[in-house]
């Protein structure tokens, strides 16, 4: 237990650290720890923050520790382990499963909702963590099967600490994007746009999921379209375009796809809305070529003398030799 929290203080934020631990193997003796129930609870609890600060960064590391999700899988659903134990190894598999070739355990979905109702942020925000990696996984059948537990539990989240937002908000947008349009999922999330409005407006890390979500659930739901609009959603997405990457710390080329591919499927039903913001979105041609040239060629196709003026930009958005 003492050596396993020695590397979990190693392995926390250094990244040489974790180098070491890969290349020693330190996987395999850490990973037996995880089921061996004679250890006790404190050995397997720091077996579990040592692996989840390894996962922290880097797929090499993820693809190491994804065989073992299965025991990960059983610690975080284990009544008799700590609170502290079954939050790490949450948040460990939330890791490993952001890994694109990683395979979900089934049932994870009661555990992140435990931990989402759990009063403290650092349980919350690895529920939230790990319904967003599960929640991109195609055969996550347990996400499919209560999608309006989830949608509502997440919905709830939106309300706390900013890490348990950012969270929250990247697993509506991964959730939206796994609904049918209409269905119960995205009507339990169609409530929250000022929710996500308002963080989308932060320019914080918060932005970027919580523009993904705006943008996911307003290609399935009319309603949620209109909500958007009405809720002074146009001009906000229209000023996420240009956010100045010199004063922020976020991937403003990604937020800019995001909010531009939110206008886009706003101006399917509400061009006349989108309309007085398409200099907006000629100038983030460079940035989001593809959901800004969609949302002007459907405002064209509404009022080709509106988009005109913006030939020029458009002209120029063309990749090199394309005429």
């Amino acid at each position: 237990g003492a050596a396993a929290a020695a590397l979990a203080a190693l392995c926390d934020g250094y990244e040489p650290g974790r180098a070491a631990f890969l290349k020693t193997g330190g996987v395999g003796p850490l990973a037996k720890m995880l089921s061996a129930a004679g250890l006790g609870k404190d050995p397997r609890d720091f077996a579990a923050r040592c692996l989840t600060n390894v996962t922290a960064t880097g797929d090499k590391s993820k693809a190491a520790v994804a065989p073992h999700a299965p025991a990960l899988a059983a610690l975080a659903k284990d009544p008799k382990m700590s609170a502290s134990g079954r939050e790490a190894a949450a948040r460990c598999l939330a890791n490993v499963l952001s890994w694109d070739a990683a395979d979900a355990p089934p049932d994870l979905v009661e555990t992140a909702l435990e931990l989402l109702r759990r009063s403290d942020a650092e349980p919350r925000e690895a529920g939230a963590a790990l319904l967003r990696a599960v929640a991109l996984k195609a055969d996550a059948t347990d996400v499919d099967a209560r999608l309006t537990d989830v949608a509502t539990a997440l919905s709830a989240a939106l309300h706390g600490e900013a890490l348990v937002v950012e969270a929250a908000c990247g697993a509506l947008a991964h959730l939206a994007a796994r609904s049918v349009a209409g269905g119960e999922a995205v009507a339990a999330i169609e409530h929250v746009v000022r929710d996500l409005l308002n963080h989308l407006t932060k320019c914080s890390s918060v932005s970027v999921p919580a523009a993904a979500a705006l943008r996911n659930v307003a290609a399935r739901s009319a309603g949620f379209r209109a909500a958007v609009v009405d809720g002074g959603g146009v001009e906000k997405l229209a000023d996420a375009l240009s956010v100045d990457a010199l004063s922020s710390s976020i991937d403003v080329d990604e937020l800019a796809a995001q909010a531009a591919g939110c206008l886009l499927h706003l101006a399917v039903d509400r061009a006349e809305a989108v309309a007085p913001r398409r200099a907006k979105l000629a100038a983030a041609l460079r940035r989001a070529p593809s959901e800004a040239s969609g949302a002007l060629e459907l405002l064209a196709s509404h009022d080709a003398a509106l988009i005109l003026p913006h030939a020029g930009a458009l002209a120029r958005a063309l990749p090199d030799g394309v005429a």
